[in-house]
């Protein structure tokens, strides 16, 4: 079985969506230390993503397919969402 495991080293892109699932855009990343990091990079390069709580963001490795879903709770903090 492959490994499925979203490693920071090989996030290649951030997806950020409404609460609705309205795409609000997706951002190419790299050289990030961690998903937070990525997070982080998309928001910045993203001016109409003002409310970072009311996102789901989805982080990918584009080679492999693995992704996983994450939301900001209300102290910043990125949560897996199961």
């Amino acid at each position: 079985m492959p490994n499925n495991r979203l490693d920071f080293e090989s996030i290649d892109q951030v997806e950020v969506f409404k609460e609705n699932g309205d795409v609000i855009g997706t951002v190419k990343v790299s050289g990030v230390r961690s998903i937070e990091a990525a997070i982080e990079k998309a928001l910045q390069q993203l001016p109409e993503a003002t409310d970072p709580e009311a996102y789901v963001f989805k982080v990918s490795n584009l080679s492999d397919g693995t992704e996983r879903r994450y939301r900001l709770n209300a102290h910043g903090h990125v949560k897996l969402i199961i």
